[in-house]
C-alpha cells in the first residue's frame, strides 16, 4: 500500500479486499469449528434433535412426519 498521498490502485484495492475476505472466512471457520463445541447445548455427539412421532403418507413419494 502506498504510505504517500498518492491514490490506492484497483489492484491493491482487489488484493486488499481478497486478504480480509479470506481473512474472515478462516475466522468464521474457525469460530463455528471450535467455539461451537462450547456453545452446543450440552447434547452427547450424535444425539437425535428430532425424535419421528408417526408418518402420515400423503402420495407414494411424500409424507407428513410428526
Amino acid at each position: 500500500m502506498p504510505v504517500s498521498g498518492e491514490a490506492a490502485s484497483y489492484g491493491d484495492l482487489l488484493v486488499t479486499s481478497l486478504l480480509v475476505l479470506g481473512a474472515v472466512c478462516i475466522a468464521a471457520f474457525v469460530a463455528v469449528r471450535f467455539l461451537g463445541r462450547f456453545l452446543a447445548t450440552g447434547r452427547s455427539r450424535g444425539a437425535h434433535l428430532l425424535d419421528v412421532v408417526a408418518r402420515l403418507p400423503l402420495e407414494p413419494r411424500r409424507s407428513l412426519y410428526v
